[in-house]
């Protein structure tokens, strides 16, 4: 660190400074004279000065070597030339090289120190400026949540490695990370919680890269890693790797323990099919987004197996010696001999088509178009620019190469040429040899274009599907918090109207509430289907299923669609339902529903006129066997051969192409196999075979959630001390006017800390939270509270209907969850076997 107002002065020893040296201190400077004999570079280390005086007393040669070195070794440090004289021979020399201020031996103190101190706050400046800019520069490539490079650098990046993999020849391998159920992380602890898992996220890739990897958030909860001359087989090693260590290892903040996965896209330029740095990036996204789609926690590689596929085919193809021909259309007009034609016809690469006139060729263009085009220049010459611009005027977005052969080697046929559209112009009478080299480039040039359009045009497509999927996400999220506040609003209709119905005596009244009732208990109900409908597929709480009743449950979900705006519309739909027995399955409710309800709407799609869809099940050997028939238009062969491909849709435009590729999956993961077959007009008939589960349907979460209950005397009956806790006032209100009515003593509350703050005051018998509340979550509540008072019964009511696993009620310490609307008779109902002493204790 240099020290403010102290110099050093390099010059030869027999140089007389003394005067010099005391003007310096009588202006407040001290000043060390070094000698450049001695040992220099230590001496300007140690002397920590704010600016180096330099004589220039030495030989031109040394000053220049001295100054070039001082500035290479020193350079946030100025550099001051000192002459010896201020004379008018010194003074109109030529100025020295590189210096950042000139003085004189016999400049006045006053003068010499306002040039030094000048020289001393411009390097100060410019230093502060550097590292101003230094740090604006991280700022704007840095995510200031992990640390991590942002999008646009990373952006940047991507192209810089994709152009040098280029030039290598190396390859390029890109790595899309995006967390597991994060915005679930993000509902239950809080978005607090969710930047701590990011942030911890990002300091697990970071262990695990190579310092030539390029490591960023790509947005949300998207990290992307570029891996420069890496393969499939690294990339798809060092994802692996990374997904392992997220699986195996638990997050830990405050008093929360969460394990969280990853699923991963990898593509590569090894994939030939890769032309951009762009492409690679939605070879990769598209790549991240089959993993999620196929059960999350996964490696899913992009374009891998198609290109090995292709590869054989075009090894296949090379070893039985066929070869494709390039077609070339030649007009030529002027009848005598060209070198040029005569080669291209001999050329084994080209099927060449003659023709004599434009006429001919225009007529022949109609009924196929060629892949390039050459146009001898003739007379009138102009024939062959008005026949250039009306070729390229056809092919519109087209590329066909097309060159002009000119009759005249001048530069206005050749202006003439270009603005006319050709892509190419020749000499007359080319060199073969030049003109086959030439058009060899052309023909790669369109191969690569129309690759390119391809791309283009498949990128687009799945754009808009993915959009379009993103959008029914949505949807599917917007529904479930309606459904979530829906519940809200007739929890207190509900139980007000079942509190009254216990207290009326009147036969009318008491009819009207019964009619409140059921419309209360019917829109309860309907908010389940659209909760079930609108839950995540990917929740993966396995429990023991009856096939028929989730049959019905889909046939209900669909009831808007196959009945009541087909009867608007007038169209009629028939569903049939046979079952052979009981049919017992193990698996996720939310994922089969999904697989039936997706299927439903595809049936009812290939019956736009009406039909009837009908159901079988039955049991052959150890698998449940469901058969799903229509009466519609049927599929094709090949369609029925791609009808589980993703992205694959019959629907123009308003599919998304993923329905059946996500029941595909979700029947492999549970084990069983889905099949096809179709006659067109006959109809389509799915069958989806499970593995039987050997036992009976279990019953909904709805009460016990631990060890089994511990029976006493059905007499021993109590008043229970109970605290509820609810945000919203009228469901706090409801549920304590029910207790009440039942002699038991409750006391509500809205807050989470301010109900664990009266359960350290007082000992209460029952605890009933609400899941989501301000502050802090009814998980982190019956957390706290069990910890607080172990033999303390919790009950969770939920507006977000039952979609918990068992796992994560027992964790909590829940010994009852019940959704929302709560029926007065069920609460009335586990307050009495509490009060009996059958206490649920939750498992550790």
């Amino acid at each position: 660190m240099s020290i403010l107002n102290h110099v050093a002065f390099i010059c030869d020893p027999r140089e007389e400074i003394n005067g010099f040296v005391e003007k310096l201190s009588l202006e407040g400077f001290s000043c060390v004279p070094l000698s450049p004999d001695e040992d220099l570079p230590s001496q300007l280390r140690t002397a920590h000065a704010a600016v180096i005086l330099l004589s220039t007393g030495f030989d031109h040669p040394v000053l220049i070597s001295l100054t070039q070195w001082l500035k290479e070794n020193l350079p946030n440090t100025p550099i001051v030339h000192v002459v010896g004289r201020s004379d008018e021979e010194t003074v109109s020399a030529p100025p020295l090289p590189q210096a950042d201020g000139l003085c004189y031996l016999d400049m006045s103190p006053t003068h010499l120190a306002v040039v030094l101190r000048g020289v001393i706050r411009s390097a100060f400046t410019i230093q502060e400026l550097v590292h101003a800019n230094r740090t604006l520069n991280e700022i704007s490539i840095t995510d200031s949540l992990t640390g991590l490079h942002n999008r646009g650098y990373m952006m940047d990046r991507l192209n810089l490695e994709f152009k040098r993999a280029e030039r290598s020849g190396e390859p390029l391998s890109c790595l899309m990370i995006d967390i597991d159920h994060f915005k679930n992380i993000n509902d239950t602890y809080g978005h607090k919680f969710g930047d701590v898992i990011l942030r911890a996220v990002a300091v697990r890739l970071k262990h695990h890269i190579r310092e030539t990897d390029i490591l960023g958030r790509y947005g949300g909860e998207e990290f992307l890693i570029v891996l420069p001359s890496t393969d499939f087989d690294g990339a798809e090693f060092l994802a692996e790797k990374l997904r392992n260590g997220m699986e195996q290892e638990e997050f830990r903040h405050d008093n929360v323990s969460l394990l969280v996965t990853a699923s991963f896209g990898v593509a590569s330029t090894e994939n030939r099919e890769v032309i951009a740095a762009d492409h690679l990036l939605q070879l990769s996204d598209r790549a991240l987004y089959q993993a999620k789609e196929s059960g999350r926690n996964r490696v899913c590689i992009a374009g891998r197996t198609k290109q090995k596929r292709r590869s054989k085919s075009e090894s296949s193809r090379q070893s039985n010696g066929e070869m494709r021909l390039t077609r070339v259309a030649i007009v030529c007009t002027d009848s005598s001999p060209r070198r040029f034609v005569d080669a291209l016809k001999s050329n084994s690469k080209y099927q060449v088509f003659s023709y004599d006139s434009a006429r001919d060729f225009l007529t022949a263009f109609k009924l196929e178009v060629p892949e390039m085009i050459v146009i001898q220049q003739g007379d009138p010459a102009r024939e062959a620019f008005d026949l250039c611009r009306r070729i390229k005027k056809q092919l519109n977005e087209l590329f066909i190469p097309l060159a002009i052969v000119l009759g005249n080697a001048d530069d206005e046929s050749r202006e003439q040429a270009i603005q006319a559209g050709a892509d190419d112009v020749f000499l007359p009478d080319p060199d073969p040899r030049d003109f086959l080299s030439r058009l060899r480039t052309m023909a790669h040039l369109k191969r690569l274009h129309d690759q390119w359009r391809q791309t283009h045009q498949d990128l687009t497509v799945t754009r808009t599907r993915l959009i379009r999927a993103e959008r029914l996400n949505a949807l599917g999220e917007m529904a479930a918090g309606i459904a979530h506040d829906f519940n809200n609003m007739l929890a207190p209709i509900l139980g007000r109207t079942q509190l009254l119905k216990e207290k009326c005596d009147n036969s009318d009244t008491l009819r009207s509430l019964e009619v409140i009732e059921k419309a209360a208990t019917d829109g309860a109900a309907t908010i389940r289907r659209i909760q079930d409908f609108a839950r995540s597929a990917t929740s993966r709480n396995y429990e023991v299923l009856d096939v028929a009743e989730l049959v019905q449950d889909c046939i209900q979900i669909t009831r808007g669609r196959w009945k009541d705006e087909a009867e608007r519309e007038g169209r009629r739909y028939v569903m049939e339902v046979e079952f052979r027995g009981t049919l017992v399955v193990y698996g996720s409710s939310t994922e089969l529903r999904e697989v039936v309800t997706s299927i439903i709407m595809n049936c009812l799609d290939a019956m736009p006129d009406g039909g009837t869809v009908r159901f079988e099940g039955q049991i052959e050997e150890d698998e449940v066997v469901l058969l799903i028939s229509d009466t519609g238009c049927g599929m094709s062969e090949d369609v029925l051969n791609r009808v589980f491909e993703p992205f694959f849709s019959t629907k123009r435009g308003e599919g998304t192409g993923l329905g059946l590729s996500v029941a595909y999956g979700i029947v492999m993961r549970h084990q069983g196999r889905i099949e096809c077959s179709s006659t067109p007009g006959q109809g389509t008939l799915l069958r989806i075979r499970l593995p039987l589960h050997a036992g009976r349907p279990s019953v909904p979460i709805l009460a016990q959630a631990g060890a089994p209950t511990v029976p006493v005397a059905a007499d021993k009956k109590r008043v229970l001390d109970v605290l509820v806790v609810d945000d919203e006032a009228p469901v706090r209100e409801v549920i304590r006017d029910m207790l009440e009515q039942d002699d038991h003593k409750v006391f509500a509350t809205e807050s989470g800390r301010e109900a664990l703050r009266r359960i350290e005051e007082h000992e209460y018998d029952m605890l009933i939270t609400d899941l989501s509340m301000p502050e802090m979550s009814g998980w982190e509540v019956a957390r706290q509270a069990r910890k607080l008072r172990p033999d303390l019964t919790i009950i969770l009511t939920s507006g977000w209907g039952r979609d918990f696993s068992r796992q994560q009620i027992v964790k909590h310490g829940v010994n009852f969850l019940m959704p929302k609307p709560v029926p007065f008779t069920t609460l009335k109902r586990l307050t009495r076997l509490v009060a009996q002493g059958q206490v649920v204790t939750p498992d550790p």
